[in-house]
């Protein structure tokens, strides 16, 4: 059997935003800490649940690259939402990205994020390349 390492990453494509690891490998698996509706210079994508994520969803591509990976490679997203009523808009800008590749997902009603104009956060599992 094969030893597996963890490693735990700080990406440079993030911005630096709390004390986490922005993401874990082990193996040929990728674990994303969760991504918010910002940029990165941590401004607010929208004050509305999809623009926010669209905004997840381009934060994605630039990890997905930089894991020289793509998003056939998600295979699992937990989606929490602050409000029930945002999960069509959620679900149709996430087909945008995804179209017929379908990874597992979770979503969960939560009563709040981080910050209060967060709406969405979304957390990915990937393989790796």
């Amino acid at each position: 059997m094969t030893e597996k390492t963890i490693q735990r990453l700080q990406l440079p494509c993030l911005p630096r935003a709390g004390a986490y690891a922005d993401a874990v490998r082990y193996g040929d698996l990728i674990f994303l800490s969760g991504l918010v509706g910002v940029d990165g210079n941590l401004k607010l994508a929208g004050e509305d649940a999809a623009s926010q994520t669209h905004r997840i969803f381009a934060s994605l591509k630039i990890l997905l690259d930089h894991f020289e990976v793509g998003f056939e490679n998600v295979l699992k997203i937990t989606t929490y939402l602050t409000d029930m009523s945002d999960r069509e808009a959620v679900a149709n800008v996430r087909e945008i990205y995804f179209g017929d590749v379908l990874p597992a997902a979770t979503l969960v009603a939560v009563s709040a994020l981080v910050l209060p104009e967060f709406k969405v956060e979304m957390d990915f599992t990937l393989a790796g390349p």
